[in-house]
């Protein structure tokens, strides 16, 4: 998860909300069309924060690390790719506690929170297409407004 909020600029809330049948390794695409949030205690999946599907390309290292990740899976389509060892939905202060905040200090990081690992991936991104004419023009996000666009199977 750690990796998709880095490479992929995914926010928390989206990583855990991802479904297996929101990744598309083949064709290194993951589709965020969810988030989950903690309202009042209770956790709530909802549009992502700006409300629209997006379909972001990842590279061939992770898409095939998501691959891997996706045959340790139980379940059907619309199996969460992240859960507690009990298989409950991640709340964001167990997961940061848990898996994060370790990762940073086995790293030998400081300051380092899972939102600046999201923004350094997108700064970096619109740095590269700013100063780089050989870069793409459009990022690699796409909404994702055509039904053929969506993974096999994906639900409306």
């Amino acid at each position: 998860m750690i990796a998709l909020l880095a490479y992929a600029g995914l926010r928390v809330g989206e990583a855990v909300a991802l479904r297996r049948v929101d990744i598309d390794v083949p064709g290194g695409f993951v589709l965020v069309d969810e988030n989950l949030a903690e309202a009042n205690g209770a956790l709530v999946f909802d549009t992502p924060k700006s409300h629209q599907k997006r379909l972001l390309g990842v590279g061939p290292s992770l898409a095939k690390r998501l691959g891997r990740h996706l045959e340790t899976l139980s379940g059907g389509d619309d199996a969460l790719l992240f859960t507690t060892p009990g298989g409950k939905p991640l709340r964001y202060n167990q997961w940061r506690k848990a898996y994060f905040d370790p990762a940073v200090s086995a790293a030998g990081l400081t300051d380092v929170t899972p939102r600046s690992a999201c923004l350094t991936r997108n700064a970096g991104r619109r740095s590269l297409r700013r100063h780089d004419r050989r870069a793409p023009a459009r990022p690699l996000e796409r909404e994702c407004h055509d039904p053929a666009l969506r993974p096999a199977g994906r639900r409306s």
